[in-house]
């Protein structure tokens, strides 16, 4: 087979397809093989003379998976529903929408359906890789693929998407979507404070999306990372690094860069029990969150002057 599964992408994301297409290969040592329409490369995507219609519908056809890139710039676009509609109809063939640069609350139906992942989250990138691979019989060496995936989302949190327009009208779908806010809340609430019963179901519910701003000298990127029951506030800071690798130095969290809450400006203090503090407590659901570079390591004093500030 020229291919193993098939990205189904808008064509000004071409360079997110391919980062996810050169992933998949290197850490398959070449088993399996990605076909998405704009592949640059000589052997890859449509050829002079194909009848694009007929090849995308092919493709799919032989696809054992379809990966759906889901980011601002695509979200919309009504062929990236065409196509997740042909893989959707094929009994052998997996639907797996990834996210980049948009929060899971933001897909539409009928891909909200499906479980999604954030592919500039490290953990949710290794259980991307880790069931695509599976899909294909082939062992995930976690080990092997760590260093990997750390630079795919360097490579990723290079990326800018161009400000997408608020097309949607005040009306029904707004109220609806406060209720739901709501309830995520309280249901947050109650796993947190132990009402409920902490299944395996309920861990996976328990999962959401937060924003990262971080601001370079070209402009302010948002990046998207999920909250998990078991991450930790290090598991967090440890992403962000890889989003921030050519900025800081490893472990320089309030040396060299300190998160701050959006909505509050409060500066997030954590520094050795940060692998023990449950991510979920400090990171609110629906709120954002910016890096600060820092031009002095953070001192105790800081929050002090800070504090000051708002008596």
């Amino acid at each position: 087979m020229a291919h193993n599964f098939f990205i189904s992408h808008y064509s000004k994301d071409f360079n997110v397809a391919e980062i996810i297409a050169n992933l998949l290969q290197k850490i398959t040592l070449n088993q399996i093989q990605p076909w998405f329409s704009s592949d640059k490369r000589e052997s890859g995507g449509l050829m002079p003379g194909d009848i694009w219609f007929s090849q995308i519908i092919e493709k799919i056809s032989r696809s054992k998976a379809v990966v759906v890139l889901l980011t601002p710039n695509s979200i919309n676009r009504p062929w990236l529903y065409y196509e997740s509609g042909i893989a959707q109809a094929l009994p052998e063939c997996e639907l797996i929408p990834i996210c980049i640069g948009i929060k899971g609350n933001d897909v539409p139906a009928p891909l909200n359906v499906y479980q999604y992942y954030q592919v500039s989250d490290l953990e949710s990138l290794r259980n991307f890789t880790a069931k695509l691979v599976s899909k294909f019989g082939i062992p995930f060496d976690e080990d092997m693929t760590k260093g990997i995936l750390e630079r795919v989302i360097s490579n990723l949190s290079e990326i800018t998407f161009e400000p997408q327009k608020n097309e949607k009208q005040p009306g029904i779908e707004e109220i609806l979507n406060e209720v739901k806010n709501h309830f995520d809340n309280r249901f947050i609430e109650l796993i947190s404070n132990n009402n409920i019963s902490r299944t395996n179901s309920a861990k996976r519910l328990l999962m959401y999306d937060v924003s990262i701003n971080i601001k370079f000298n070209t402009g302010t990127k948002t990046h998207v990372l999920s909250v998990s029951e078991d991450s930790t506030f290090g598991d967090i800071t440890d992403n962000i690094f890889f989003l921030l690798e050519r900025r800081v130095a490893p472990f320089t969290y309030l040396s060299e860069w300190i998160l701050v809450e959006d909505s509050t400006n409060i500066h997030i203090v954590i520094r050795e029990v940060a692998d023990q503090i449950p991510a979920k407590n400090i990171f609110k659901i629906n709120n954002s969150y910016s890096v600060k570079f820092l031009a002095n390591p953070y001192i105790a004093t800081d929050s002090q002057i800070r504090l000051d500030e708002r008596r």
